[in-house]
């Protein structure tokens, strides 16, 4: 594809009254649209609707996922607009250079391997690495239109439930053992707390930092009683609260008006995606983390979402629920053959890439693969 630069005029929508100043672009072919790379620091909150607006139903490709979600969040966009300067595209990265020399892209959300945006940023940035993570299995098929050699491993797994239009359709859906339990488990909460049983749900604003910190509590209790540590860490939780203030669901069982089990998903176009599910420990006779999901299924269904998403990795319950497995990936592009023999190895002895080199040996190397490129 050809790219020759743009003079600081902005067909169409005109970034620069949008408070974008960042004259970082090319145009594509004869219909001027245009490539735009900018810190994301210097978006106005109007720029980041459109980027958001132009991914569509999938949450990992926009401005909220990869600039808020994601830890560390992404520092820069590439994106594309049409001649009329609507986003066409977006890739949202952080570029890095390893021992001084070798720039590398850590793309932060999803983008497609075969989108102009990547191949953009791959022919001008020209990086050593590119990690692009969250990729289905019939996206990694693309990265054969980048001039990189990739490798894909295994990353994560995305449980998809879609919402039939009742409640009741839903429970079809499922096995018989759990179409007759979640009812069950329901009525018997109501009959043993009486009126000592709320639940409800708190969306965006509604959702106080009380709560938010509460759930995260349970969440942790939870993970703790299976030996495993919480990655809601300090700065995880301070970073992802305006997100929860803008596009959080917070579905709550209350035990005389303390929150005893809930459910924090984060809500994007037509879809749901479920990040904590917690409860007390001290009632898990009572099967709070099944009742409290049944009630947020219930709550999403009345909303007239089409998908929920159950992340992150394999539990029985995402199954049990209806959730479809859909195997998510990051794949690795390297620009020779050398840097991708090493980081093939260093994966197979489980250490960072080239970790394990002395350092003075690292940088000769490093500054060897950066001349071969040059001298191409």
């Amino acid at each position: 594809m050809p790219l020759w630069p743009l003079s600081i005029v902005f067909p169409g929508a005109g970034w620069e009254q949008a408070g974008v100043t960042d004259q970082s672009h090319a145009a594509v072919g004869p219909t001027l649209a245009s490539f735009h790379d900018f810190p994301v620091a210097q978006l106005t909150a109007e720029v980041r609707r459109l980027l958001d607006e132009a991914a569509g139903d999938d949450w990992f490709h926009s401005f909220s996922f990869a600039g808020n979600y994601c830890f560390p969040v992404a520092e820069r966009v590439c994106f594309l607009t049409d001649p009329q300067g609507k986003i066409i595209d977006a890739c949202f990265y952080r570029e890095e250079r390893r021992w001084g020399l070798l720039r590398e892209i850590h793309v932060q959300g999803r983008a497609l391997p075969g989108s102009a945006v990547v191949r953009h940023l791959v022919e001008t940035r020209k990086p050593a690495r590119i990690h692009l993570p969250w990729l289905r299995r019939d996206e990694i098929e693309a990265m054969s239109v980048l001039p990189l050699r990739c490798s894909a491993r295994p990353a994560a797994e995305d449980f998809l439930i879609a919402l039939p239009a009742r409640p009741e359709q839903y429970l079809q859906t499922l096995g018989s053992k759990t179409r007759k339990h979640l009812p069950y488990y329901l009525r018997r909460l109501e009959r043993e707390w009486g009126d000592n049983l709320a639940v409800g749900p708190c969306l965006g604003p509604e959702v106080t930092r009380e709560l938010y910190q509460e759930i995260l509590d349970l969440n942790r209790q939870r993970m703790q009683k299976h030996h495993r540590e919480s990655a809601w860490h300090p700065g995880v939780v301070e970073q992802r609260w305006p997100l929860v203030q803008e596009r959080g669901l917070l579905y709550g069982v209350y035990y005389r008006k303390r929150l005893v089990a809930g459910t924090l998903s984060f809500l994007h176009a037509n879809n749901a995606y479920l990040i904590v599910l917690a409860h007390d420990p001290e009632f898990d006779r009572l099967n709070l983390g099944s009742v409290v999901l049944w009630l947020t299924l219930q709550h999403l269904i009345r909303l007239q979402l089409g998908c929920f998403h159950l992340m992150w990795g394999a539990s029985f319950y995402k199954t049990q629920l209806g959730g479809k497995i859909e195997s998510l990936f990051r794949v690795t592009g390297f620009s020779s053959p050398v840097l991708a023999a090493a980081g093939l190895l260093s994966h197979a002895l489980g250490i960072g890439p080239l970790s394990a080199l002395a350092s003075k040996g690292v940088r000769r190397l490093a500054w060897e693969i950066g001349h071969l490129g040059r001298s191409r």
